[in-house]
C-alpha cells in the first residue's frame, strides 16, 4: 500500500527514504482493499489509448455507490421510459388506417370504433401493469411475474416475446423517425436507411453514458412532443368543428381501385395493426429499479401518467384524421400525421408544421430509448436466473448493462438494414410479442390473487381476468391476421429463444452439479512434475528453467536445440537454485529432434502422464514481454501455438513465464536476492475449482493469497442503507457490497480448514477482498 524509495542527499553520505502512498488502492479494513479509478487505467500502449477514447465518449467511470444517485425521479422517468409508447401515436393510427384504406372509403367508417376499442385495451393493460409493479416492487415485468406464479416455461415465453418486441421497437421507431424527417424534407427519402443506422448508433452511445445522462437528453424532446401534439389536437379540433375544413366531417377523398374487400377479417387486421400503439407500456415494469425510492410506487405513478397521456393523444389523432379526411400515402411519405399538421396549420401559422415534424422525429428516434432501458434489464434478469450468459447481468463503467446495450444495437441495425428501414413491412412483425407478454402477466396476477387473497382481491381478480381474456383475444387475432404478412417469423423465433434459455439453464445446472463445495479431506500437496521445452538457449528459456528448478519435485527438460551444452546449463541453474535455498528437484533431460514442433512436446506429456503416479504435469512456456496486444504474440508464434494446444488438455498446467530483457535486481555482491514466492488465486466461490487452484498454489509458493473481487452488481443484496454524500466517500463500500462476497467471507475459515482439502503443513491461503 506504499512505496519506499531510498535516495541520496546533496551532501556526501546523506541518505533518506521517500514513502509514497498507493493511489490505486486503499485499505478499508483488515483484508479488504478498495480500488480507485486509477486501478483500471492502463499504464501505456494501445490499451491506454483505448481507455482514453472510451472515457472521452462515455465519461469517467462511476463508483458502484453512485447507483443511488443515478436513479430517476418520475419527471425524468416518464420521458425516458415512456417515449416509445407516447411516440407510437405517430405510426399506430396510420397502420390501422392503411389496412382500411385498401378496401375503399366505405371501410374508413370503422376507424373511430377501432380506436375506441384500442383505447379501452390500453386502459386495461396500464391498470394491470400498475398492479405488477406495486405487487413486486422490482424489475422483471411480465417475465418475473410469470416466473413467480406460472412457472419457468410461461416465463421464458414471455421473456422471448418481450426481447423480440424490444428489438422491433427500436427498428420501427427509428424507421418511422426517418420517415417523419423525410416528410418534412423530401430530399432525404433516398437516405432513410443510412440515416436510421446512424441514429441507432447515437442512441446507443447516449445510453452507454448512463441513466441520468439519458434522462437529461430525452426529457426535453418528449415533453416538447406532448405539448405540440396537444396543441395540434386542440387547434385542429377547434378549426375543424368550427367550419375550418372545406368538406363534411368524416368525408374522405375517393380511393381509386381498392385492392381489398370490406370483411370482418379486414377490420380485425386493421385493429391488429392499430394495436402497435400499445407497445412500450411494459418498459416501465421492466425498469422499476431505475426509479427513486420507493421504486414501485413511483413506477405506478409513471404508468398512470403514461396511460392518460397515451389515450388522449391516440384518440385525438384519430379524431383529427376523421375530421380532416386524411389518407395514407404509398411509401409512407408524407405520413398521415404530417398531412394533418399541414392542413391544421395554414396561413401565418404554417411554420408550426415544421416544429411538429421536428418534435415528432426527435421523439420517434428517442422512443428507442425505452427499449434501450427495458431490453438490458430484462437480459440481466434472465442472466441472474441462468437463462442467458451471466456477463449480461454485470454493470459497465457507467452503471448500465453495457453488454446488452451493444447487443441490442447490433441486432436492431441488422433488422433495419434487412427491411431497408421500411416501417410498413416492420409493423407486420409488431405487437405479437407485447400482447403475448400482456396475456401471461395478467394470467400470473390472476393466479396470484387466487392464491394470496389480499386486499381488494375480488376487484383486482375481475380486472386482471378481463384484461387477460381481452389481450389473449387480441394476441390470437394478431397471430392469425398477420401470419401471411410476416408474423410467422416471430412465431418461429420465439420457440428458438425459449430453447436458448433452456439450454443456458441446463449448462449452468450442469456446471453447478460438478462444482461442489467439498473437495475431500486434507491431504499433502501432490509432487510437482515440471516440463520445460527449450528451442533456444535464450533469456526466456533460462528464466523458465530457473523457475521450474525452484519448484522442487521432478524437472524434465526437453532439449530441442540444434547444438549441445543444454545439460551442463541445466546443472548450473539447479546448483544456483539449491544455493538460494530452493527445494531440491530430480532433474531429467530428454533429447528431441532439433527444431521439432509442438507435437514432440505433446508426445512427451502423454508419456509422462501414462507412466502413473503423476496427478498433473506442469509445462513451463518460455515467453517474452514485448508489449501487449498482437505485436507481443507475433514475436514468438511458437509459444502461442503451444498455449492453444495445451488449453483443453486435462491434467496439464500450462505456466507462461513472461521474461523481459532486463537483468534481475542484484545485491551489492552481484548475487540475486531471492524473495518469497507469492501465489495469487482469483476466487469466485468456494467450489472444487478454487480448492484445486489453492492446492496447486500451496505446492509452488511460500505465501498464498486468495483474491475475491466484489463488485456489488445489481440484483444482489446490499448491506445497510445507501451511502449519503456526507457519510463517507463515493468509493467507500461501507462493508462488503454484495451477497456473494459476504457469503464467501463468512464461510472462508471453515472451508479452508476442512472442505477445501488443503495441506495443513503448507502455507494456508489468506483471503483478500478487493472492492472494485
Amino acid at each position: 500500500m506504499e512505496r519506499r524509495t531510498a535516495r541520496a542527499g546533496r551532501l556526501l553520505g546523506d541518505r533518506y527514504v521517500v514513502v509514497e502512498a498507493a493511489e490505486d488502492f486503499r485499505h478499508a479494513r483488515q483484508g479488504m482493499l478498495v480500488a480507485t479509478e486509477k486501478a483500471d487505467i492502463p499504464e501505456g500502449g494501445p490499451a491506454r489509448l483505448a481507455y482514453l477514447l472510451k472515457r472521452m465518449v462515455l465519461g469517467p467511470t462511476l463508483p458502484s455507490a453512485a447507483i443511488e444517485g443515478e436513479r430517476l425521479p418520475v419527471r425524468k422517468a416518464l420521458p425516458t421510459l415512456a417515449s416509445d409508447a407516447l411516440s407510437s401515436v405517430a405510426y399506430g393510427p396510420e397502420a390501422g388506417l392503411t389496412v382500411l384504406a385498401a378496401a375503399g372509403v366505405g371501410a374508413l367508417a370503422f376507424e373511430l370504433p377501432i380506436a375506441v376499442a384500442i383505447a379501452v385495451l390500453m386502459i386495461l393493460v396500464v391498470i394491470s401493469y400498475r398492479q405488477v409493479v406495486i405487487t413486486r416492487q422490482a424489475d422483471g415485468g411480465s417475465y418475473a411475474v410469470a416466473r413467480d406464479y406460472l412457472g419457468p416455461w410461461p416465463a421464458m415465453v414471455a421473456a422471448a416475446a418481450l426481447l423480440i418486441d424490444y428489438v422491433l421497437t427500436v427498428s420501427v421507431s427509428i424507421s418511422s423517425g426517418a420517415d417523419a424527417l423525410s416528410s418534412a424534407f423530401p430530399a432525404l427519402v433516398a437516405l432513410r436507411l443510412p440515416l436510421a443506422l446512424v441514429l441507432i448508433v447515437m442512441i446507443c452511445a447516449a445510453n452507454l453514458r448512463g441513466l441520468r445522462e439519458a434522462g437529461r437528453l430525452f426529457s426535453t424532446p418528449t415533453y416538447a412532443f406532448i405539448l405540440v401534439m396537444l396543441a395540434l389536437i386542440v387547434v385542429g379540433l377547434v378549426r375543424g368543428l368550427s367550419g375550418g375544413v372545406h368538406h363534411g366531417l368524416g368525408v374522405y377523398p375517393p380511393i381509386p381501385n381498392p385492392t381489398e374487400l370490406l370483411t370482418p377479417f379486414l377490420v380485425l387486421t386493421a385493429f391488429a395493426s392499430g394495436c402497435s400503439s400499445m407497445t412500450g407500456i411494459e418498459a416501465v415494469s421492466d425498469s422499476v429499479r431505475s426509479f427513486q425510492d420507493p421504486p414501485g410506487n413511483n413506477a405506478a405513478k409513471t404508468l398512470v401518467l403514461l396511460g392518460a397521456i397515451l389515450v388522449v393523444l391516440f384518440i385525438g389523432v384519430t379524431l383529427l384524421d376523421v375530421v380532416y379526411g386524411v389518407l395514407p400515402r404509398p411509401g409512407g411519405s408524407p405520413t398521415v400525421l404530417a398531412q394533418i399538421a399541414r392542413d391544421v396549420f395554414t396561413g401565418p401559422g404554417r411554420d408550426f408544421f415544421y416544429v411538429i415534424q421536428f418534435c415528432t422525429t426527435l421523439v420517434l428516434i428517442l422512443a428507442a430509448n425505452a427499449s434501450f432501458n427495458g431490453f438490458p434489464r430484462l437480459c440481466a434478469f434472465l442472466a441472474r436466473d441462468d437463462r442467458l450468459p451471466h456477463r449480461l447481468s454485470a454493470y459497465g463503467n457507467r452503471l448500465v448493462y453495457s453488454g446488452a446495450i451493444l447487443f441490442l444495437t447490433l441486432v436492431a441495425m441488422g433488422v433495419v438494414a434487412l427491411f431497408r428501414a421500411n416501417t410498413d413491412h416492420l409493423i407486420n412483425l409488431y405487437a405479437i410479442g407485447v400482447f403475448t407478454a400482456f396475456t401471461l402477466a395478467q394470467a400470473a396476477l390472476v393466479r396470484y390473487h387466487l392464491r394470496h387473497r389480499r386486499g381488494h382481491w375480488h376487484r383486482n381478480l375481475v380486472l386482471n381476468g378481463v384484461g387477460m381474456l381481452a389481450t389473449a383475444l387480441v394476441d390470437g387475432i394478431v397471430m392469425v391476421v398477420k401470419f401471411q404478412r410476416g408474423a410467422w417469423v416471430v412465431l418461429i423465433i420465439v420457440p428458438l429463444l425459449v430453447l436458448v434459455f433452456w439450454f443456458c439453464g441446463r449448462h449452468y445446472l450442469f456446471i453447478r452439479e460438478r462444482l461442489p463445495g467439498r473437495s475431500g479431506s486434507p491431504r499433502p500437496v501432490d509432487p510437482i512434475t515440471s516440463v520445460v521445452p527449450i528451442w533456444d538457449l535464450d533469456r526466456p528459456s533460462e528464466r523458465a528453467l530457473e523457475y521450474a528448478a525452484g519448484l522442487g519435485g521432478e524437472l524434465v527438460v526437453l532439449d530441442l536445440t540444434p547444438g549441445v551444452g543444454v545439460g551442463a546449463r541445466v546443472q548450473d541453474l539447479l546448483a544456483k537454485a539449491r544455493a538460494e535455498g530452493r527445494p531440491a528437484c530430480r532433474e531429467r533431460l530428454e533429447r528431441g529432434a532439433p527444431g521439432a514442433g509442438v507435437g514432440a512436446l505433446l508426445q512427451l506429456i502423454d508419456r509422462l502422464l501414462g507412466e502413473g503416479g503423476r496427478p498433473q504435469v506442469t509445462v513451463m512456456v518460455p515467453d517474452v514481454v514485448n508489449g501487449s496486444g498482437l505485436p507481443g504474440l507475433l514475436r514468438r508464434p511458437r509459444s502461442l501455438r503451444l498455449k492453444l494446444a495445451l488449453l483443453d488438455r486435462p491434467r496439464v498446467v500450462a505456466v507462461s513465464y513472461p521474461a523481459d530483457w532486463h537483468p534481475r535486481r542484484r545485491g551489492s555482491d552481484g548475487q540475486r536476492r531471492p524473495g518469497p514466492r507469492v501465489a495469487l488465486v482469483p476466487v469466485a466461490g468456494l467450489d472444487l475449482l478454487a480448492a484445486r487452484a489453492l492446492r496447486y498454489a500451496q505446492g509452488i509458493a511460500d505465501e498464498v493469497l486468495a483474491v475475491h473481487v466484489a463488485t456489488g452488481q445489481p440484483g444482489e443484496l446490499r448491506s445497510g442503507p445507501a451511502p449519503g454524500p456526507r457519510t463517507r466517500s463515493a468509493d467507500d463500500p461501507g462493508g462488503l457490497p454484495d451477497e456473494e462476497a459476504r457469503a464467501l467471507a463468512g464461510s472462508w475459515e471453515e472451508w479452508v480448514r476442512g472442505a477445501a482439502g488443503l495441506d495443513p503443513t503448507r502455507p494456508q491461503p489468506r483471503l483478500v477482498m478487493l472492492v472494485s
